[in-house]
């Protein structure tokens, strides 16, 4: 009998390990669930405003993928040193093709999107992590951009080691594409 249930054990936890590592994908939905160890998903941070004027910082996550992602469990960081400050919560969907915001406000008595903590107008970095720790996207500002511009990526989801380009931006485009490049 206990040879029977290692046996089963074992192909529980290979299935259960082949789900993680692939992640999901719901039919009826169409949403991609990332798994903590398989491939990480095509989410680029995308947009970030560290000195808005409102107050409420955030941070744009853009999905190149033809399905939604869900991003639960995933970790948004502005410190190296902290990858899992802020948890990802359910809600954290991001449309095919489309963009995702996070509030960077320190006031998670809000909901789930926004984080516990602030961008620094001084410059730093911010990290985005999978549940596992590895990191799918990371960019650093510095101090240089104006109060109530943006750092945005060109194109949108751009790799910057290619063809892409990190620019300060008078105009933000929260939540909507970059366009084809920024106005200073």
């Amino acid at each position: 009998m206990m040879q029977s249930y290692k046996a089963l054990g074992a192909l529980t936890w290979t299935i259960a390990l082949t789900a993680v590592a692939c992640g999901s994908y719901d039919e009826s939905s169409g949403l991609i669930e990332m798994g903590g160890t398989g491939a990480l998903p095509d989410i680029r941070i995308n947009e970030l405003m560290a000195r808005n004027p409102s107050g409420s910082d955030w941070i744009e996550l853009y999905n190149s993928a033809d399905r939604e992602v869900s991003l639960a469990g995933y970790y948004v960081s502005d410190t190296a040193d902290a990858l899992y400050r802020a948890r990802l919560p359910v809600e954290a969907v991001v449309p095919a093709e489309g963009f995702l915001v996070l509030y960077a406000d320190d006031d998670t008595t809000q909901g789930g999107l926004h984080l516990g903590f602030k961008l620094s107008g001084d410059g730093e970095g911010v990290w985005l992590t999978s549940a596992d720790g590895r990191i799918v996207d990371s960019v650093t500002f510095g101090s240089d951009g104006p109060a109530g511009s943006s750092y945005a990526r060109y194109p949108d989801g751009g790799d910057v080691d290619v063809d892409g380009t990190w620019e300060w931006c008078s105009t933000p485009t929260q939540g909507r594409s970059n366009g084809e490049g920024c106005e200073p």
